[in-house]
């Protein structure tokens, strides 16, 4: 289960060690928080930027995986609602297959369709 992330604990890990990413890695960012390690929290810059704008980052990573859970969740009803109708078709082709009927209505549609074709034929 997802944990919302919290700005006092991403203030905490960025400022006294922001250079070396470990905030970006508490916010879904591995990638960034490898590149942070290796420059520096890119050249301090990066790193000056993130004090000022981490609310937002925090924000943004919240949002985004609230929006992954929503959409798993969407999937979720919409493959319980697949699932139900495969199985209400299943019975209905169950039901079919032992009504009486199903031999008379073959034979009726290969007569139709034997009509079809005599109708298609194109005299020479």
């Amino acid at each position: 289960m997802y944990r919302r992330r919290k700005v006092w604990l991403a203030y905490l890990l960025c400022f006294p060690l922001g250079i070396l990413g470990l905030h970006k890695f508490y916010l879904g960012r591995p990638l960034m928080g490898v590149v942070y390690f290796f420059t520096a929290g890119l050249f301090v810059v990066g790193w000056f930027y993130d004090l000022v704008t981490l609310p937002d980052q925090v924000d943004l990573c919240n949002d985004r995986k609230g929006l992954s859970d929503d959409l798993e969740s969407l999937l979720e009803d919409e493959i319980d609602e697949l699932e139900d109708e495969i199985i209400q078709l299943h019975d209905e082709i169950d039901h079919m297959k032992s009504n009486a009927e199903v031999p008379e209505l073959k034979k009726r549609i290969q007569e139709l369709e034997s009509l079809l074709r005599t109708h298609n034929e194109v005299p020479e």
